[in-house]
């Protein structure tokens, strides 16, 4: 969708200045679009305290996302009617869990 965008404007600007080659629209396509490749973490992820000969999952994971974010719901109070109500992670996972692992 960018790529095209991207080709659509400069079809059309490249009619009112010259100096828009097909040479620099390769180059500043490649500079745009093109990711360089991600260097490892793996040296900055500590050591799992209960497996000390293993790596703890990293946070970016989507493993560790989702266990982040089901905490967080498992810790969740809702009030209704005036009261105070803790809430369990099977009722919060009925509710959030196909939508949670859909985006995870």
């Amino acid at each position: 969708m960018y790529r095209h965008e991207f080709d659509v404007l400069w079809t059309e600007q490249s009619k009112y200045h010259p100096e828009l080659t097909d040479q620099h629209k390769k180059i500043l396509k490649n500079i745009i679009f093109t990711q360089r490749p991600l260097k490892s973490q793996e040296d900055k992820v500590g050591f799992c305290k209960y497996f000390p000969e293993e790596r703890k999952i990293p946070k970016s994971h989507p493993l560790a996302q989702e266990f982040i974010i089901l905490g967080y719901l498992n810790n969740l109070t809702v009030f209704r009617d005036g009261t105070k109500k803790k809430t369990e992670i099977r009722n919060i996972a009925d509710i959030f869990g196909d939508n949670l692992e859909k985006k995870l």
